[in-house]
């Protein structure tokens, strides 16, 4: 089980730049009357890794029958890459999780019913930039692509403010509550469910290690994936498990200001990573997107601040403790290495390599820290935080 040579699958679940939708935002209008009977006003792109998300805006008016009302936030329109549109079940459940989260009193977005009475759609899509969406014919190249339509969540995402230790606590608390909210919620859609973003699938990155040009980082990715397959791997049957976001990172983690312009966490966003694996590695992959762009707290008592939000609803066990630093550095290692692959397969995507700006200096920071000293600073900051 702690075995780091890969299992061969890596090939088919990383998404390249041939799985990555074409879409023009020009073309947006006519996809979402077309699927769901609803007059685009004004259409803007977001950032996405390897799908395709756009923010519209609609009239008032609609004709389709399965809505009640237009949100007035808008929706985003979510276009899945061909690799994970080939698998529907997946998409079934990655929704019926978002309602379950809404149940449960998170501010997420959730699916609109099309025109055929569905929350997705399976289009095919030209695979040409340009201002349609449709092949002209069966002989221009195409693709399917899952179509959504989501609610709108409003709210600027965490990466575009100052990290406040007020967020990083919030941040903690919404790991935590999500494994409590979820705790019963179940698909079999998940039972078998793989990608190399798991952190089960941590050894997998020792294949693409040697996209990291520079020799001390690449080292330093390899010996954390190596001790995360010594340390944390043989003790997964005894690490408590629950369903996880998978992907509670600066960008899917909302935040608004409150009447005095403080500001707080307000939605979560981008459900598909979803998956069941052990808790800890929800807390563990917090901290390490904390740590990143953090500027106004030291970079290793980010770890302190969300913790002692994580402990406000569940309390970790000594085990997952003792590993907790160990899968940090190894969520460091799989974001930085896989995030620079992709950018080698489509180097017009910049946004997979956000992470990259600050992720080598923050993973060094904690990577060189001894665990001893690191867990010390952060039970300082949690009896801090018990006396407010």
């Amino acid at each position: 089980m702690g075995d780091c040579s890969g299992d061969g699958k890596q090939e088919a679940d990383v998404v390249d730049q041939t799985s990555r939708p074409v879409l023009d935002k020009a073309a947006v209008p006519d996809l979402v009357a077309h699927v769901y009977g609803l007059q685009v006003t004004s259409v803007k792109t977001l950032n996405a890794y390897d799908d395709l998300n756009f923010h519209v805006k609609v009239a008032p008016a609609f004709t389709n029958p399965y809505i009640a009302s237009v949100c007035p936030d808008g929706y985003t329109l979510k276009i899945l890459n061909s690799v994970q549109s080939r698998q529907p079940d997946i998409v079934e459940a990655h929704n019926q999780l978002m309602w379950k989260l809404k149940d449960g009193g998170f501010s997420v977005p959730y699916p609109v019913r099309t025109l055929a009475d569905s929350e997705w759609s399976l289009q095919r899509l030209r695979k040409r930039p340009g201002p349609g969406w449709r092949p002209a014919d069966d002989s221009e190249p195409a693709a399917e692509h899952v179509v959504r339509l989501l609610t709108y969540v409003p709210g600027e995402v965490l990466h575009s403010v100052t990290y406040t230790p007020t967020l990083m606590f919030e941040a903690g608390e919404t790991a935590a509550r999500i494994g409590n909210c979820l705790q019963d919620f179940h698909h079999p859609a998940y039972d078998a469910l793989d990608s190399v973003w798991f952190m089960t699938s941590v050894p997998r990155v020792a294949e693409f290690t040697w996209v990291v040009a520079d020799p001390a980082r690449r080292a330093m990715a390899e010996q954390a994936v190596e001790q995360f397959c010594r340390r944390v791997l043989p003790q997964m049957d005894r690490l408590p498990q629950g369903m996880l976001h998978g992907d509670l990172n600066e960008q899917n983690l909302l935040v608004s200001a409150d009447a005095a312009g403080r500001r707080h966490i307000c939605g979560i966003i981008d459900m598909g990573d979803s998956h069941r694996s052990a808790l800890v590695f929800e807390l563990a992959l917090i901290v390490m997107y904390l740590m990143i762009d953090c500027s106004e707290v030291d970079r290793l008592d980010v770890g302190g601040h969300a913790l002692a939000g994580y402990r406000r609803h569940r309390t970790p066990t000594a085990l997952e403790m003792g590993l907790l630093k160990t899968c940090i550095c190894a969520r460091f290692a799989q974001s930085l290495v896989m995030g620079a692959y992709a950018f080698h397969q489509n180097p017009a995507n910049e946004y997979v390599m956000t992470t990259a700006v600050n992720g080598w200096t923050a993973f060094r920071r904690i990577w060189e820290e001894p665990q001893e000293r690191l867990y010390a600073r952060w039970e300082a900051i949690g009896r801090q935080n018990d006396r407010q």
